[in-house]
């Protein structure tokens, strides 16, 4: 059963149909937040702060992993005159958006035109890592922290779902300085046939269920 944490820091803005913006955890806490929007009382969206936010991460907050989205702007100001942001875990209100009549204005996606692969992926892609590089940084620190055996195994199994092949490991046990290799290994990882073979081709986030490296880099 996961648990979050309730929120210290936050911060929201607008974009198109959505509440964009960052959740801190209160101390440190090692669980993400999890922030609703709620209109007259009625929630309408939930949403984890476990995306990469840019704007966390320029300010040093969990190296920008506490970023979260909220969907429904439009639905919200249409059901209720009271429109907050609250945290899910204390009640407390975070934000009280002003009422805008602009918002009905707003031409909306036909959903007849997004296939069930592209809805799959659009939900999964806000938590996933942007790119190689922010995975890699997780790579290392795996590495640093538990060794050459563990994070090979989590590399494996993040991405095939079982364990590192003997023929790896093997190859990096005669590798003078594997955190040189961090980078190239994942590369192959993604460029390779069995990883190409899979529906979905994101890159996992911390806060995903198939994230296999130590996630204590957030908090340092």
């Amino acid at each position: 059963m996961i648990t979050y944490s309730p929120v210290s820091d936050f911060a929201v803005e607008i974009v198109e149909d959505s509440y964009v913006g960052f959740a801190q955890p209160a101390g440190g806490g090692a669980q993400p937040c999890m922030v609703a929007l709620v209109a007259d009382g009625v929630p309408i969206a939930y949403g984890r702060a476990a995306r990469f936010s840019p704007t966390a991460a320029a300010q040093g907050r969990r190296r920008g992993w506490c970023g979260f989205v909220l969907p429904g702007r439009t639905l919200a100001m249409g059901l209720g005159d009271s429109v907050q942001i609250r945290c899910a875990v204390t009640d407390r209100v975070l934000n009280q958006p002003a009422f805008d009549a602009a918002v009905f204005e707003q031409p909306g996606r036909d959903p007849s035109q997004i296939s069930v692969i592209d809805m799959i992926t659009l939900t999964r892609q806000g938590e996933s890592c942007a790119d190689l590089d922010q995975l890699v940084q997780f790579g290392l620190h795996h590495l640093h922290r538990h060794g050459m055996h563990s994070f090979l195994h989590a590399t494996y199994q993040m991405f095939f779902g079982r364990d590192a092949d003997n023929e790896v490991i093997d190859a990096w046990l005669h590798c003078d300085d594997p955190s040189a290799e961090v980078e190239v290994l994942l590369t192959g990882v993604i460029e390779s046939d069995e990883y190409r073979a899979k529906p979905f081709r994101l890159l996992p986030g911390p806060f995903q269920s198939q994230f296999r490296y130590d996630r204590d880099l957030i908090d340092r």
